[in-house]
């Protein structure tokens, strides 16, 4: 595992892990749990069916109390009444303001998961574990959360920033290509913004990876 990117905020700091499996991270999460006094993850429908081994065998490890609440599939579930779901869900397994969620799965679930940690007993410890490249790069990043209306995405939220943010790119290998599309094109928009180096890094990227292919 590599070393982690550590993020400053306005309220302190949090770490990036990055890894190559989800399984290498369980030292880091039981750094990141250490200060709450229960937890629960939160899973992302079709994550959990793509990988039922490796999150059964992390919940064990991590000696879960509780069984994960899966969170339904699709922009349409990014509302309110998920976020009243999941809320309800939470305070009936007696989490308090000690505790904290485990969010596992794309933007929609690092969102919903992120709002439902800000708003539960007015805040509680989120850890982020995007499973998308655009979620790791972008949603699970930076303390955004929130949910659409009718009229209009993410028009409720806060910014509730997590606990840490663990990047496993064993999800990415299972990904249509159409969502690592959506991941570059997010990379290639800041290295636009950012500078020089960091364009002409991501084209030497592409340029080895086209060469291997």
């Amino acid at each position: 595992m590599n070393e982690p990117i550590i993020v400053q905020h306005s309220r302190g700091s949090y770490p990036i892990y990055f890894a190559s499996r989800l399984s290498e991270h369980l030292e880091s999460l039981r750094e990141s749990l250490k200060a709450t006094d229960d937890f629960v993850i939160l899973i992302n429908k079709q994550v959990n069916n793509l990988y039922p081994k490796q999150l059964e065998q992390l919940a064990k490890q991590l000696n879960c109390q509780h069984p994960p609440l899966i969170i339904a599939d699709g922009e349409e579930h990014k509302n309110i009444n998920t976020i009243g779901e999941v809320c309800t869900d939470i305070s009936k397994l007696g989490l308090s303001r000690q505790s904290c969620l485990i969010a596992i799965g794309g933007g929609v679930t690092t969102d919903l998961v992120g709002y439902a940690a800000a708003s539960y007993m007015r805040g509680i410890n989120c850890i982020q574990v995007p499973t998308t490249l655009l979620a790791q790069v972008d949603a699970s990043i930076g303390g955004k959360t929130g949910v659409n209306l009718p009229s209009g995405k993410n028009l409720v939220g806060a910014f509730h920033q997590p606990k840490a943010v663990l990047i496993s790119s064993e999800f990415l290998a299972q990904l249509p290509s159409e969502e690592l599309a959506c991941g570059f094109a997010e990379i290639i928009k800041h290295a636009l913004l950012a500078d020089n180096k960091f364009f002409r890094l991501l084209e030497d990227f592409f340029s080895t990876t086209e060469a291997n292919t």
